[in-house]
């Protein structure tokens, strides 16, 4: 188990595999935004620019047609009857209805666009002072990640060269230098000392002058 605070690195292939997914995080975060912004720009431009003008041109043209059936009616009430002296004004009065109930629609489908318009500026303007911090995380922080984790695999790199030449070694040179490894390998200090101890005591009575004196 590492250090606090130390990390144990044993394949830096992982760090340039975790640098490629952040690349790929940051391009799709700031493609993301951008495509939504550019989407709800195009809505605005065709709200204003087609559907908001239609309605404005459809609404001079009923007004027009409007005129012309009033001055219809108006005509044809001025007209005098060979049988009765007054002329049916029946059709020009539907025409009429019917001019003016248009023009009435077209006045309330602009009135409902520009209301649309207007909302669709609002959520617009919320959506970006929302994504604002998006737009930092793409454009700055995930670039200054990736330089980090690009100067980080310079020193590893420069690090594993310096000790043991080759990248795979990293782990080997990281194993041998914990001290579970130590253990592990049977080579702890203190197992030596006893064994040496140990020898000493087997040996001892075979060398004492004492009993080789009494032999003699």
């Amino acid at each position: 188990m590492s250090d606090p605070g130390n990390a144990r690195i044993l394949d830096l292939r992982t760090i340039e595999h975790f640098k490629t997914v952040l690349v790929g995080f940051g391009d799709s975060l700031r493609s993301a935004s951008m495509e939504a912004e550019s989407e709800i720009g195009r809505t605005i431009n065709w709200l204003e620019g087609e559907v908001i003008q239609h309605w404005r041109v459809q609404i001079r043209k009923r007004q027009d047609l409007v005129t012309m059936a009033r001055s219809e009616l108006y005509r044809k009430q001025m007209q005098g009857s060979e049988k009765d002296g007054r002329p049916s004004v029946v059709d020009e009065k539907k025409q009429l209805d019917r001019a003016v109930r248009a023009l009435e629609s077209a006045q309330r489908k602009l009135e409902v666009t520009r209301k649309w318009r207007n909302r669709l500026e609002r959520e617009y303007a919320l959506f970006k002072g929302q994504t604002s911090g998006l737009g930092t995380i793409a454009e700055r922080q995930v670039p200054a990640a990736v330089a980090r984790l690009d100067r980080m695999l310079l020193e590893l790199e420069a690090y594993v060269s310096e000790r043991s030449g080759t990248q795979a070694d990293l782990g080997e040179l990281l194993a041998r230098e914990s001290p579970d490894s130590v253990a592990r390998r049977g080579t702890d200090p203190s197992a030596d000392t006893d064994d040496e101890q140990e020898d000493g005591d087997e040996d001892g009575p075979d060398r004492d002058p004492a009993v080789d004196g009494g032999g003699s």
